[in-house]
């Protein structure tokens, strides 16, 4: 959760570390789910947590996405588009 603050802390904005930042978090998420039995409590509550970050994230820079896009390579888009399960929002 301190690294979706320090994402959400710039909500109309994308400073160096936050295409990173999101990219650690999918990340993260995706562990959590291969994880499976062995953190079942946590799993769930990281997958929600990193989706509610990306979705916050998506959310305030949606109207200006084509000035935000170009600090993104197409992994990180592709990364953030997985958490979504947005395809073609991001790409």
């Amino acid at each position: 959760q301190a690294l979706g603050a320090c994402v959400l802390a710039f909500p109309y904005s994308v400073p160096g570390h936050v295409p990173d930042a999101l990219v650690l978090l999918a990340r993260h998420s995706h562990l959590a789910s291969a994880a499976g039995n062995a953190l079942p409590r946590h799993a769930a509550a990281i997958r929600e947590a990193v989706r509610a970050t990306v979705a916050e994230f998506k959310r305030t820079h949606a109207e200006t996405w084509s000035f935000v896009r170009p600090f993104f390579d197409q992994d990180q888009l592709e990364a953030l588009a997985d958490v979504l399960s947005a395809g073609d929002y991001l790409v």
